[in-house]
């Protein structure tokens, strides 16, 4: 858990075990989440200020604009959901700490700590996309447009001031997004191999009695109860963020612009490496969270199957143990586990296909109405 914990602290999000508020780390890690508060005020505000100056632009960059805004508010939405919901990842964290302890779970600490350690270099690559490519005619418009007219400098400054703003302005909202989804992805990963390892230590008793069945769809039922409330703490956070990775691809597509339905201007080519990394970042957490959460209901699925195969081998000697089994199969009976983004859809082995299909239809969709 110590892992988990310090990897939502990087971003911002302290759930860990409070400590004496009077000492210096105490004090330390206070001012960084504050501070990581006002990044995010600032953002938010900035974000609000470009989109109401869109409207002095003219109407195809007015549209992109606004796409971009959209899609930067979803950080912005990511954000405040999670720091609302503190207490609740704080809780979970113990249930689930409660439940490794209880029946042999696992969580990989040192991928969790690569994890950590990897995704500032690629945020930073990627704030690289944003800054070196840009020409030094339009270091001076990015940087007006994205200080909304604060920091006005010279040509030849201004490149130079936007190497250093660039990253600062692109690589905590991608590292805080990129964390939520290790968190996301490592607890799926927790409850899949809890749900198989159950299955599969069950399956390999060749006979059991009333008690012990029972003791089996009991450990089954606290597996997902842990899955419910994970589903109720973070299940509105990763419908945000497949919404923001979805946005991210349809906003990419169309500003690559595969058909060459716009002009092609300096500006938009200054641009071209930021959205392919904004699209290859959302198209891996898309895979990733997708396929992660499905095979969560591919486990329940199976446990479900591995029951009625044990339900086989059971020994009743009594009539009365017979229709004591029978109560407890109509009392227990429930359909497999499937974790959902805020109840709008549920990560299935054929959500990919449909998310990819909806993205590209709205892509071409909006290609045919902005064309040229």
């Amino acid at each position: 858990m110590y892992a988990i914990e310090r990897l939502l602290f990087l971003v911002g999000l302290d759930v860990g075990k409070k400590q004496d508020k009077s000492s210096f780390i105490s004090k330390l890690a206070y001012t960084y989440q504050k501070f990581t508060v006002l990044w995010w005020v600032i953002f938010m505000l900035r974000v609000i200020a470009k989109l109401i100056s869109s409207y002095k632009l003219d109407s195809s960059v007015m549209k992109e604009r606004l796409i971009r805004n959209f899609f930067e508010g979803f950080f912005f939405a990511l954000w405040y959901v999670m720091i609302k919901r503190r207490k609740e990842i704080t809780t979970l964290m113990h249930e689930i700490e409660f439940l490794a302890r209880n029946l042999n779970g696992k969580i990989n600490s040192s991928w969790i700590t690569l994890a950590t350690i990897l995704i500032f270099p690629l945020a930073l690559v990627g704030s690289l996309t944003v800054t070196l490519p840009v020409p030094g005619e339009y270091c001076q418009k990015m940087l007006l447009s994205q200080s909304f007219g604060l920091v006005n400098a010279t040509e030849s400054n201004s490149c130079k001031i936007w190497y250093i703003l660039g990253p600062f302005d692109l690589i905590p909202k991608y590292v805080f997004c990129t964390a939520v989804c290790i968190f996301y992805i490592t607890i799926c990963l927790f409850f899949r191999n809890l749900l198989m390892s159950h299955s599969k230590l069950e399956l390999e008793k060749y006979q059991l009695n009333l008690n012990g069945f029972r003791n089996c769809l009991l450990t089954y039922e606290r597996i997902v109860k842990g899955l419910n409330d994970f589903e109720k703490v973070m299940s509105l956070s990763i419908f945000i963020m497949v919404m923001n990775d979805c946005i991210g691809m349809l906003l990419s597509f169309m500003v690559i612009d595969p058909f060459d339905q716009f002009l092609v201007t300096g500006w938009r080519r200054a641009y071209i490496w930021l959205n392919w990394f904004t699209s290859l970042r959302a198209l891996i957490s898309l895979l990733c969270v997708c396929l992660v959460a499905s095979s969560v209901a591919e486990a329940s699925k199976n446990a479900k199957n591995v029951q009625e195969e044990i339900l086989k081998r059971v020994h009743t000697s009594t009539m009365q143990e017979k229709t004591e089994l029978l109560l407890f199969i109509n009392t227990h009976k429930s359909s497999p586990f499937i974790l959902s983004g805020a109840d709008c859809f549920f990560f299935t082995k054929g959500l990919v296909l449909t998310v990819f299909g909806s993205v590209l239809t709205y892509s071409l969709l909006i290609l045919q109405l902005t064309a040229k």
